[in-house]
């Protein structure tokens, strides 16, 4: 019953719901982490907001893990075309768990952020939407956009979105 400028955690859970619609785990490289790919692409296209796809191979340098990586990246432009406040959440999971609290949550969360920030944008900085693949293997899709993708070098302040435990209550993990 949230107002439609207003952010709804009934219809992000609706967006998570189908985005993980079968309920299976969706670990880079794999079948069903490429539907899911399609799907953030498709509800970013509903929302009329452009992404990128950034395909390429990276490693981890915290983890000896490399894979081939398929970033999601989207921007809802600013006043100006400098200093990007960057959202950030991973779409992959782990094998064996759909991945819902880990990190879907928080991808369907920035889906219905974006939502609301697309109806009220223009703001003076752009607004960057960064959906990382590979981050259970060693954060490898965090570490490809950084440093192989240009507009990282535009990006000011990262806001990263993730799930980590099942229970407990929502706090800042890290901040710096």
């Amino acid at each position: 019953t949230a107002p439609s400028n207003e952010f709804s955690g009934e219809r992000a859970f609706g967006i998570l719901s189908h985005l993980l619609s079968e309920n299976k785990g969706h670990p880079v490289g794999s079948e069903l982490n490429k539907v899911v790919k399609q799907r953030i692409i498709d509800e970013l296209s509903k929302l009329n907001i452009s992404s990128t796809v950034q395909k390429t191979w990276s490693c981890s340098f915290h983890h000896n893990n490399c894979a081939f990586v398929e970033n999601i990246v989207a921007v809802i432009p600013g006043e100006t075309d400098s200093d990007y406040v960057a959202l950030m959440s991973h779409y992959d999971s782990v094998p064996m768990a759909p991945g819902a609290g880990d990190d879907g949550a928080a991808v369907a969360a920035m889906l219905e952020s974006a939502r609301i920030l697309k109806a009220e944008a223009p703001f003076k900085r752009p607004i960057l939407l960064l959906f990382t693949d590979a981050e259970e293997a060693g954060l490898i899709g965090a570490e490809a956009f950084f440093r192989q993708h240009e507009l990282a070098k535009k990006v000011s302040v990262v806001l990263d979105f993730e799930g980590s435990g099942s229970t407990g209550i929502s706090q800042a993990l890290r901040t710096s």
